[in-house]
């Protein structure tokens, strides 16, 4: 049986969201809308056939198929695999094969940082490294610079929609740790303000070239996300970060407010992580049954555990507000995650509210 041509613009892909808020949806790309978003992150980093990457992400996820594979495979560059994404093994493939460029999400990225640390190795040929996926930790920022050498890069992007922002070279060093980076070249972001969120918040909205064609049998869903004009609604509330980009606060639906005021969620985590006894953080809400939410700080330890008490005093020191503080702290062995390395928040809240 003869079939017809594959055309640029027609379903080329499915690629599944990594269900952090509900359904994992099939997010349907053509050859195009994934070209583009190759041609972002040449474009940004200034990228040639020297490329040796490599991504502790899921090659059947969006950046383990699209930057794991498609942009070596463009580029004429070379393409390391890995089966795990365990610190010491990334980083001996790091060493091993002179990668130039390493994507390892927040999740991931922890044990990589601590790897190095533990046993250095050689990484002189990395170049470039990205992180993105959740809030980028300020502490990150220090130890890329001491254990590689290299700056730590955000990005902020999508299954519909690719790389949407990435920090650039011009930026403050620390930049990855305050800003999710500014548009890829031809996309576009707008921030639809939220009179209950500071400094111009609210929710985000984008359209590209790098834009998804659909979702896969869902297209009332789809049809749903995007207005007349073309624009997706991301379900992430951001606030612009002072130089043309953004800052992601956190999902629309993760949105805790407290005493009617809304809570700093990502600021919040990142102080939360900076514990010396912290390993993972994240912070969610839920219900009080009196008409105003519960902060609750969950947490994963090194060793001995960090109390209320410390957390509050931290919070305190570092001059964060206390309606803002949590009062309930919860310690995990580990915290729930999507294939990403995206911290379950909903089944989070879900068991929390059950107890």
């Amino acid at each position: 049986m003869q079939t017809a041509p594959l055309e640029p613009d027609d379903p080329y892909l499915v690629l599944f969201t990594s269900g952090t808020t509900g359904e994992p949806k099939g997010v349907l790309h053509s050859q195009n809308t994934l070209y583009a978003g190759v041609l972002a992150e040449i474009d940004v980093f200034g990228l040639d056939d020297s490329l040796v990457v490599l991504t502790t992400s899921s090659y059947t996820h969006y950046v383990g198929f699209v930057q794991g594979m498609l942009l070596p495979i463009h580029l004429g560059g070379t393409a390391v695999f890995q089966d795990t994404g365990e610190g010491h093994a990334v980083v001996d493939l790091v060493a091993e094969h002179d990668v130039t460029f390493l994507y390892s999400a927040p999740a991931f990225l922890r044990g990589v940082l601590d790897a190095q640390s533990e046993r250095p190795r050689d990484t002189a040929a990395l170049r470039v490294l990205v992180s993105g996926s959740a809030p980028i930790l300020p502490q990150f920022v220090d130890e890329v610079r001491k254990a590689f050498g290299v700056r730590l890069h955000s990005l902020f992007g999508m299954t519909e929609n690719g790389p949407v922002t990435i920090s650039r070279l011009e930026d403050p060093d620390d930049w990855a740790a305050r800003s999710d980076g500014h548009p890829t070249p031809g996309t576009e972001v707008r921030i639809e303000e939220l009179p209950e969120q500071p400094d111009g918040g609210g929710v985000l909205w984008v359209r590209g070239p790098t834009q998804c064609l659909g979702y896969d049998r869902r297209e009332d869903v789809y049809a749903a996300s995007v207005d007349a004009d073309g624009w997706f609604t991301t379900g992430d509330i951001a606030r612009p970060d002072g130089r043309g980009g953004i800052r992601i606060a956190g999902r629309a639906r993760d949105m805790i407010l407290r005493q009617s005021f809304v809570v700093p969620v990502s600021d919040l985590e990142a102080l939360t992580a900076e514990l010396p006894k912290v390993r993972e953080a994240t912070v969610v809400g839920y219900p009080d049954g009196l008409g105003d939410e519960v902060i609750c700080a969950i947490v994963t330890c090194y060793d001995a555990p960090v109390t209320l008490d410390e957390l509050q005093e931290h919070l305190r020191t570092a001059g964060m507000t206390k309606t803002y503080w949590p009062t309930r702290l919860e310690i995990r062995d580990e915290l729930p995650k999507t294939a990403m390395g995206k911290v379950r928040k909903t089944e989070l809240r879900a068991e929390l509210m059950a107890g």
